[in-house]
């Protein structure tokens, strides 16, 4: 039986907050920023997607590999443009749809890594727009437009520029999922596992992110692939995929012993926790 999957409550307020304080509110104190930082691989994205979806919050997302380019002013151009975008009207309805600017990774692109870093005019510029919204989020490129609350995620905010985590224009919230947390994520992966085994399970990996355990219910459903692969006639996968017509999922779902050996040998090759350097 398929479960909706766990959102924590207090991120759930948090980022509910922060969008009704900035959409709803004339005269709002709300920084206009939430930074989510934490751990790689503990749900911050896909947590965020859920709560937004929930809402019916159109997210305008800006990744962090478009905010890098070889022509100066262009990056910011992109962020000016996302505001706007998320804050017009869309063609396909009659009235404004509550919407968010979304960068996600953001310290992989802005972040101060030291000797590998290179300040270019693009960084500063980016830093410079972000504080602009801030500052007159009403106002973009001398064109009046509605106040559009930005949410960013990280791993890092220590790297990132300090004024712009000022507390007028950024909230930061640290996402770093307790123990709890993560069985009742689990949980709703595997839903015909009882949650004493996977406690157990959760326990013996202790330094695993949540992706983690996503990944090892991908490898079991590609391995139910496999096999459902080998026992087809190849002239009937061909047939199918020449009528585009997808399938839906019907193997079986993951046992405790399924998921406790995927969990062994993906912690063996796990690059993670290995260096190849010599």
């Amino acid at each position: 039986m398929t479960k909706e999957p766990f959102i924590n409550n207090d991120f759930k307020e948090a980022v509910e907050s922060h969008i009704f304080g900035n959409l709803l509110i004339k005269d709002t104190y709300s920084p206009l920023i939430l930074g989510i930082f934490g751990p790689p691989g503990e749900g911050k994205t896909f947590q965020l997607e859920q709560v937004c979806r929930s809402l019916d919050i159109q997210q305008t997302i800006i990744s962090p590999g478009e905010l890098e380019s070889p022509n100066a002013g262009h990056p910011a151009f992109l962020l000016r443009q996302g505001y706007l975008e998320a804050g017009s009207i869309r063609p396909d309805c009659a009235t404004l749809k509550p919407a968010v600017l979304v960068i996600n990774d953001i310290d992989t692109v802005l972040g101060n890594w030291g000797e590998l870093v290179q300040y270019t005019v693009n960084r500063q510029t980016l830093y410079g727009q972000l504080m602009a919204f801030c500052d007159k989020p009403n106002l973009v490129s001398k064109m009046a437009t509605k106040r559009v609350p930005i949410i960013i995620t990280g791993n890092n905010p220590s790297i990132l520029y300090q004024p712009l985590l000022r507390a007028g224009r950024m909230r930061i919230l640290s996402w770093i999922p307790t123990v709890k947390d993560k069985l009742l994520i689990v949980s709703r992966i595997f839903t015909g596992i009882p949650e004493t085994q996977l406690k157990c399970l959760i326990k013996k990996y202790p330094g695993q992110p949540v992706s983690f355990w996503s990944d090892i219910n991908a490898r079991f459903r590609e391995d139910q692939l496999n096999m459902w692969l080998k026992s087809q006639e190849k002239s009937v996968l061909l047939r199918l995929l020449q009528s585009r017509q997808e399938k839906e999922w019907t193997g079986k779902e993951a046992t405790f012993d399924d998921v406790k050996k995927i969990a062994h040998t993906l912690s063996i090759v796990d690059i993670r926790q290995k260096s190849f350097v010599r």
